[in-house]
């Protein structure tokens, strides 16, 4: 294949030129031919390798350094009766120098590209022939890879090119250091407003001050977990109180602890002997908080004249309450809270049965051993599960639990189902004796098989004590009222303690520099974290007591002071139940 820049050899050109130079000067001509057979000359290979550079024309000389001795001129063709050339011989228009004449002078070629395969010259002619002479061209870089010609070579394979580079991003614009600053004060502002809101909101619906939070030998109740407590702060607005018209007749005889006689006895009959004994217990706060929710837990009747029974919690440590008492057969009484203690997580109702009420047997839970067998009657889930009984063995006796046990108590383990509704249920050993009170509020969180029941000979003066007078004999109490430290004010810089809300008239710390919004941090040099541990230190003492109180107060202009008061412990004859 041709290079596409030369020129098509014009053969009627040629042949013209010839005749007119043979009839000028037929002599010269005949003179040129002769020089021209004997020298051929050579063609030089070009060399592909070497990129083309644009020279100069120069008309190449014979090996005696001699000028042509005139113009090339083409042959005259042959005369009328010669025959015509025939089709792949010699053409008679050939030029001179494809008939063995001479050669004429050629300007520089272009070498030929390296890719191209053998093919044949221009009008037939093979590679190698006549190329008619062309201009210079300036130097063309190959357009494809060069690559040994051959067979199984592309030569017109796609170019390369290299991979698109992503552009590197644009640099982000520094901020100016007043900028930087202005922004960092901006969101400091808004996260101390967020996080005041916060704790404020938080301070004003947890730590509310309410009656509940009296201190005296009662500890904190975090509410029952069979149901919702009422929010606190409500007592300013509770309505008067609408207890249902119930004789109270303080008893002085108390329960009665028996010894274990005959043999024991199956499941089957202790249930069926004991059951009437037993009763589910629904109280509803007085409240128009849409916080208040109703609880659910059981009882044990405890005397013929209508006493019951329960935990403290399940009747939401107060008096002021509605409660009514389901019994065995789903006969419904209404119920008045006699008193409740919260130290032991124990209360007493009064209910007026039409007839007479069959009252349990109590047993001596001193006499109880690790292995023995027990059963727990009661309503796990509610009055919709009344009367359910699991059975398990005594897995501890004297079992210390945790900060209820901080006030001198401890409680009887068992591996039977002691569930939430359970709570105030009766723990009964196989004499069919009620030898425990079931108490849901105790639990080790985390672990199945773990329940816990008030040993009945520790309740027996309690009960005794709430039958009688309506509270527990010996307890102390300070006459204020107050809230536990948040968690907030803490993580603000507060110490953790109790706040003093308001301090009644015959209270502790009458006569004294404490005053409102201080905070006890500690009872004769031990440390306190709230109403809890205030509780526990105060069991140990008795009415009448001296005991020095530490306190923390912040002034107006945020100095702080701390300092101590000596009180003395008053009895509380049930000031402390609301």
């Amino acid at each position: 294949m041709c290079d596409q820049n030369f020129t098509p050899f014009d053969a009627k050109e040629a042949e013209k030129d010839a005749l007119d130079a043979s009839e000028q000067n037929p002599e010269a001509a005949e003179s040129a031919q002769v020089q021209a057979q004997p020298e051929e000359s050579p063609v030089t290979e070009p060399d592909f390798n070497v990129q083309e550079q644009e020279t100069p024309t120069q008309t190449p000389k014979s090996s005696e350094q001699q000028e042509p001795a005139a113009e090339p001129r083409a042959q005259t063709p042959p005369s009328g009766g010669e025959p015509g050339p025939s089709y792949g011989g010699p053409s008679p228009y050939a030029p001179p120098y494809a008939q063995g004449g001479y050669y004429p002078p050629q300007p520089p070629r272009a070498p030929y590209p390296p890719y191209a395969p053998p093919q044949s010259g221009p009008y037939g002619a093979p590679q190698g022939g006549y190329y008619p002479p062309q201009p210079p061209q300036p130097p063309q870089p190959p357009r494809y890879p060069q690559q040994n010609p051959g067979w199984g070579s592309s030569p017109y394979r796609q170019p390369y090119y290299p991979p698109v580079q992503p552009a590197a991003p644009a640099p982000r614009e520094k901020l100016s250091t007043g900028v930087k600053v202005f922004l960092w004060i901006v969101g400091a502002l808004i996260g101390t407003l967020l996080i005041g809101f916060v704790s404020y909101g938080a301070y004003t619906i947890v730590t509310a001050p309410d009656d509940g939070n009296t201190i005296s030998s009662m500890p904190v109740d975090p509410g029952p977990e069979e149901s919702t407590p009422p929010a606190s702060g409500e007592s300013g607005s509770e309505p008067e109180s609408s207890t249902p018209s119930i004789p109270v007749v303080p008893n002085t005889e108390g329960i009665r602890i028996e010894s274990k006689t005959g043999d024991e006895k199956s499941a089957k009959e202790i249930y069926q002997s004991i059951a009437p004994s037993l009763v589910g217990i629904v109280a509803t706060p007085r409240t128009e908080s849409e916080n208040a929710g109703e609880s659910q837990g059981s009882g044990i009747i405890a005397t013929a004249d209508g006493y019951v029974i329960t935990n403290a919690h399940v009747v939401l440590n107060t008096r002021n309450i509605d409660v009514k008492v389901i019994m065995h057969d789903d006969t419904e009484y209404d119920a008045v809270v006699v008193g409740y203690d919260k130290t032991t997580d124990l209360a007493v109702l009064k209910i007026n049965a039409e007839s007479d009420l069959v009252p349990a047997v109590f047993g001596d839970s001193e006499k109880l051993a690790v292995g023995d067998w027990v059963l727990a009657i009661g309503n796990p889930g509610g009055v919709d599960f009344s009367s359910s009984l699991t059975r398990g063995i005594v897995s501890a006796v004297n079992r210390k639990v945790g900060s209820n046990s901080e006030n001198g108590m401890t409680y009887i383990q068992t591996d039977a189902a002691i569930n939430p509704g359970n709570s105030g249920g009766a723990l009964v050993n196989m004499y069919g004796q009620v030898i425990g009170i079931n108490s849901s509020k105790i639990v080790a969180s985390g672990y199945e098989g773990m329940g816990f029941a008030i040993p009945i000979s520790k309740a027996k003066f309690i009960v005794d004590d709430l039958m009688a007078s309506g509270y527990v004999q010996g307890r102390t109490r300070l006459g204020i009222r107050g809230m536990d430290v948040s968690m907030y004010e803490v993580m603000s810089g507060r110490p953790q303690g109790f706040i003093i809300d308001s301090i009644d008239e015959d209270s502790a710390f009458s006569g004294t520099d404490a005053q409102k919004n201080d905070i006890i941090t500690a009872l004769d040099g031990t440390e306190v974290t709230g109403l809890q541990d205030i509780t526990n230190i105060l069991s140990t003492h008795a009415p009448g007591d001296r005991v020095t109180v530490t306190l923390y107060r912040q002034g107006m202009r945020g100095n702080e002071i701390t300092f101590d008061v000596t009180i003395t412990l008053l009895e509380d004859k049930g000031e402390t139940q609301n």
